[in-house]
């Protein structure tokens, strides 16, 4: 089915009017104290920023390494794809597959935040806290 192509154009006419928009946020006064406001313009677009300072509590700091293994060439990751058929087992046991080990060491860091504590020093009640974990890495290891 062939739709007819029209050389006829539609023109619309449209009325646009300017109107102002608006967003308030509430920011309390614990928060405002040690605000600081940012605006950064990134490709044409503005970036609004707000950071304030709130209590911390750490938490747990441990140390956990991850290990992975794998073939170390594709030769290896044929013969290990293979293992487990009939006419393999016989090669892989004459010529084992080659595995390499890389380790990673991964920190943990978890805190408390309290956004909601309106005091500057600590005190036996701050408020709902917020649980913050923090994850750095290393390089992978070869070993």
């Amino acid at each position: 089915m062939e739709f007819p192509i029209s050389n006829e154009r539609e023109f619309t006419q449209r009325v646009l009017q300017l109107a102002k928009v608006h967003a308030n946020q509430i920011i309390p006064g614990h928060v405002a104290r040690t605000a600081i406001f940012t605006v950064e313009q990134i490709a044409g677009d503005m970036v609004l920023g707000l950071s304030a300072e709130v209590l911390r509590d750490h938490i747990v700091n441990e140390i956990q390494t991850v290990e992975i293994e794998f073939p170390a060439s594709w030769w290896q990751h044929f013969k290990a794809s293979r293992r487990d058929k009939f006419g393999w087992r016989w090669f892989i046991r004459r010529f084992p597959i080659h595995w390499e080990t890389w380790t990673k060491d991964v920190r943990f860091d978890r805190y408390y935040d309290y956004p909601d504590a309106s005091i500057q020093l600590p005190e036996d009640r701050f408020g709902k806290f917020i649980v913050y974990e923090l994850v750095k890495q290393t390089d992978w290891n070869k070993s």
